[in-house]
């Protein structure tokens, strides 16, 4: 999280998850992210079959260090595969 005169600016990194994944909300001055990954992945080698599913989640609330009017604050959602 870093500050400026004029706004701050909270950047997450999310290896992994796409943005219909995460979720961000700003109220009382409390800063909320969220994030959900499920992945599965299917194998088949000859007549062996497997498959491994993965699931995660996370929550984070942070308090900002100056009060910000939730009216005018934006979100985005960049990924590497965009850069």
């Amino acid at each position: 999280m870093s500050e400026t005169d004029n706004e701050i600016l909270d950047e997450a990194e999310l290896p992994g998850l796409k943005k219909d994944e995460v979720t961000g909300s700003l109220e009382n001055n409390v800063l909320t992210i969220k994030g959900e990954r499920k992945q599965e992945e299917k194998k088949k080698q000859g007549t062996y079959y497997s498959t491994e599913r993965y699931y995660g989640s996370f929550y984070r609330a942070l308090h900002l260090p100056t009060p910000v009017d939730d009216k005018n604050a934006h979100a985005q959602f960049k990924s590497r595969l965009d850069c």
